[in-house]
């Protein structure tokens, strides 16, 4: 790789870690995940998420895929987020290529980038991450020697905003299909053959759509005239099904971040696919047909995933789990071996429908967060016409019991802007929201209905893909509608941007010439579209009015027989059907969900390979079933005192995620921690006061409490065997378990600065340094001024520090005293005595080296 030098970069990158938030974020570290060595690999894949890592990694299908290539023995796969924008801006003020987390390779080294597109407004993060990788953006501008640019998820069931962006789309479920890509690049590679035959040679696996293979026409300023292919045969792509999910591969290893992540706990697909059939839903139309796991193999993968990752939490993930065959019994089984051992099983997507009294005994021994109930819309009539086979009666009993169950807070889901909706559904929002809260009455005084609305938007593959969308002035009115009405303290509402879902759907039901708005966009500086923070639609306006474009060119009513951008991708389910549903939906009738014993014809089945499958009872005898925890008594529990360390890219840790590293590190060892009482039991593991991130440190503690009488040794070693590099336990030793917490007995702290560092940054002698030192020593008050909470206040200093001077090591040592009422960090020391600028503190390391608990200097 010329001009690459992987440590320069490895060095450079880390330099810049101090000055962003979340350093954790760009680790790639973490516990399970893969490091190859690359220069060994024959085909390097490169998986790219275009948001932030937090959301990325809480995508399933992101992890599968990661393991999946990873199990190839000839495939590296690694890992790229979007960085946010601090990182993005310090990226390029350094002239830093965007890197893999694992390998710290640039993206230009991997032979394919494959993006996850989940959501439209992602789009200009792909180009993000493209410009800084150094790639050119559109397909067009590469060739042979730029690596394979592809994508998968559900937005490519209309490719055509992004398709001049990418080399190729993988159509569907991303299995079986992703390592066919890459055994057809692997032998292209050892070819030599163009970067035009390769596209070719990817037209014959089935799911994949090349744009360069067709061609698009437009009437002026209108629809499109003619999608033309450009090669014989190959004239629409069809959605790759993965027929039986029993068989396909899923992992156990997930990767366990150290930051909190939008969904931190384990993710248990219980079945893919939806049977319930509403006309807004695009998931429910792309992802036919409903299949079920069974109950054996759910319950095998969850014991080794939970061994293998420590998380305290699990999900069971589908689009409706209530639907599941054995729900009940499923639940039942899972709580009854886990239940004992801490982890919390949540349910993310039950139907109200589907919520019976068994469901609810069951996972009400978990958090009572909130509870949420889709109505969609707030009349019958209306609930009718979008095929949501919900009743008022279902609701509102739903609504009691959840309330007679302890839960002081539900959130009601609306979408406003639906087909046929009047002012008398809107109402009905207000109505059911009354009603909702009422059936609380008796049960909690204290109570909340929150009414979060979203704007309706005719996504494709869809019966509504031909609807119109309402404006965002119309989104506007009936979002303040609904606001003015619903009092305050008895609901909380939620709305989406207008601009926003405006964007969305003109970019969902987009075609190929909005590349040039959304280049634009991202030329002008358009970032993290789907965050309020960053979202310009001002930007966005200008784009479209630059390549003149008009919103209602793509929000308007189509008609049955124009074009859709989306019409040569195949979804399975057929225009006839999607027709016959929007004809039902104006008749105000409702379609059967489909299912074993059940079907609509929506051409998505070939009853023989791809059909509905379904879950059977079987038993299981797992080996890995965590050792059972007796009752315990006060006699048993121990209280072990542990000395670790925290050095290299661990020193980027938070004290909350070092918090997290501990207690999963000690369930994957299956150390019997003890837990605290109560609702939310959590265990007993109590830290020293917080390091700040960053600093290094050879003299931090833990007091963890057991159940059992083992040995600090025992506990020493088990934990190193499971804690991330970078964290090392030195010691451990038995302390009476009333013993005072470390932050308490805490009485002075020593700290190391590396000389030479202090010398680079002001470039000064040594005998600089050593007047600022006497001259501070010689004072008798030493005043410095730092913020807090939002106002600057002033410190005396000089009588918390008791030594200031040079070590042997040629360092700068400093002795701080812990005082009940004041603190000073080694950062004062350096902004206060030394005239450090804040940017100059953050690039000198600092050593945490000692610390006195009572009148003994590190007693262990």
């Amino acid at each position: 790789m010329p001009g690459y030098s992987k440590e320069s970069f490895k060095t450079a990158l880390e330099d810049i870690f101090p000055h962003v938030t979340r350093p954790s974020r760009y680790l790639g570290n973490e516990i399970n995940s893969v490091r190859k060595n690359l220069d060994e690999i024959s085909t390097k894949f490169l998986l790219a998420f275009p948001d932030v890592y937090e959301v990325g990694m809480s995508h399933v299908g992101f992890q599968i895929l990661y393991h999946l290539l990873n199990s190839q023995d000839d495939v590296a796969a690694e890992r790229v987020f979007t960085p946010w924008i601090d990182m993005e801006r310090l990226l390029r003020e350094k002239k830093i290529p965007l890197l893999s987390l694992e390998s710290r390779y640039p993206l230009y080294c991997f032979d394919i980038i494959g993006f996850s597109l989940q959501y439209e407004l992602s789009y200009t993060n792909v180009l993000t991450m493209l410009d800084l990788g150094n790639i050119p953006l559109r397909s067009c501008q590469r060739d042979g020697q730029w690596p394979l640019i592809i994508a998968g998820g559900p937005c490519t069931f209309n490719p055509e905003p992004v398709a001049d962006f990418f080399d190729a789309f993988a159509i569907g479920e991303g299995e079986e299909v992703v390592i066919e890509i890459t055994r057809v690049f692997t032998e292209w590679k050892s070819t030599g053959k163009s970067r035009p035959e390769l596209l070719e040679i990817l037209t014959t696996v089935p799911g994949v759509y090349v744009p360069a293979k067709f061609e698009v026409s437009y009437f002026p300023q209108g629809p499109i005239r003619e999608v033309k292919p450009l090669q014989s045969g190959y004239t629409t792509v069809t959605k790759r099904v993965v027929p039986d999910l029993d068989v396909s591969p899923y992992p156990t290893k997930f990767i366990v971040p150290f930051t909190q992540i939008v969904h931190d706990r384990f993710n248990l697909e219980i079945a893919r696919g939806c049977t319930r059939g509403c006309r807004f839903c695009q998931a429910g139309m792309i992802y036919r047909p409903g299949r079920e796991r069974s109950c054996s193999l759910l319950e095998h993968m969850a014991a080794h995933s939970l061994e293998l990752t420590g998380w305290e939490e699990m999900s069971l993930l589908s689009l409706s789990s209530g639907d599941y065959t054995e729900i009940e019994n499923l639940l039942r089984r899972l709580m009854t071996r886990y239940s004992p051992h801490h982890v919390t099983i949540s349910l993310p997507s039950l139907r109200a429908e589907t919520l019976s009294r068994p469901l609810l005994t069951a996972i009400e021994g978990g958090r009572k967060t909130g509870f949420t109930i889709a109505p969609e819309a707030g009349t019958e009539r209306l609930r009718k016409v979008i095929n949501k086979k919900l009743r008022e009666v279902d609701i509102l009993e739903t609504c009691r019991q959840v309330f007679s169950s302890g839960w002081r807070n539900i959130k009601l889901y609306f979408m406003i802007g639906l087909p046929t909706e009047t002012k008398t559904d809107l109402e009905g929002i207000l109505t059911l929201a009354e009603e909702a809260w009422l059936q609380g009455k008796g049960y909690q005084n204290k109570r909340n209905v929150t009414v979060s609305v979203s704007t309706f938007i005719p996504k494709p593959h869809t019966p509504f893909q031909w609807e119109a969308m309402i404006p965002s002035e119309e989104i506007l009115f009936r979002q303040r509608f609904l606001r003015s009405r619903l009092r305050r303290g008895k609901f909380t509402f939620k709305w989406q941007d207008p601009h926003a879902s405006v964007l969305e759907g003109i970019i969902a039901r987009g075609d190929r010439r909005l590349a040039d708005v959304i280049e634009d966009a991202f030329a002008h500086g358009c970032r993290f579209d789907g965050w309020s923070e960053c979202f310009s639609y001002e930007a966005w306006e200008q784009a479209l009015h630059k390549c003149g474009l008009s919103p209602s060119l793509f929000l308007g009513q189509k008609e049955p027989s124009e074009i859709l951008p989306w019409d040569h991708v195949n979804s399975g389910v057929t225009k006839d059907y999607l027709r016959k549903e929007l004809a039902a939906s104006r008749e105000e009738a409702e379609t059967e969900g489909c299912g074993p014993t059940v079907c609509n014809n929506c051409g998505v089945c070939d009853f023989s390979v791809v059909r509905p499958r379904v879950s059977a009872v079987e038993s299981v005898n797992d080996p890995t079933t965590p050792r059972k925890q007796e009752p315990l008594t006060t006699d048993t529990v121990i209280k072990v005192r542990l000395r670790f360390s925290k050095a290299k890219e661990a020193r980027f840790l938070s004290h909350l995620e070092m918090i997290n590293v501990f207690s999963r590190a000690a369930r994957r060892a299956r150390l019997p921690v003890q837990y605290s009482k109560g609702y939310h039991p959590h265990p007993k593991i109590v830290f020293g006061p917080p390091l700040p991130v960053g600093f290094e440190s050879v003299a931090e503690y833990a007091d963890i409490e057991f159940t059992e009488d083992i040995s600090p040794d025992f506990v020493r070693d088990s934990l190193n065997h499971h804690l991330p590099h970078g964290i090392s336990v030195f010691t451990g030793v038995k302390i009476p378990l009333k013993s005072k917490a470390i932050s308490d007995s805490l009485d002075g702290v020593r700290y190391s600065i590396p000389f030479g560092d202090l010398l680079k940054v002001k470039a000064w002698s040594p005998d600089d340094v050593k007047k600022v030192i006497n001259d501070f020593l010689g004072a008798a008050t030493f005043t410095i001024t730092r913020p807090r909470k939002g106002k600057s206040m002033t410190v005396d200093i000089r009588s918390l520090v008791e030594h200031l001077g040079f070590s042997e090591q040629k360092a700068v040592e400093v002795t701080l005293r812990v005082s009940e009422t004041l603190s000073v960090r080694p950062t004062d020391i350096l902004a206060g005595v030394f005239g450090l600028a804040e940017r100059e503190v953050k690039n000198i390391p600092v050593l945490k080296t000692e610390m006195k608990l009572g009148e003994t200097w590190d007693p262990i």
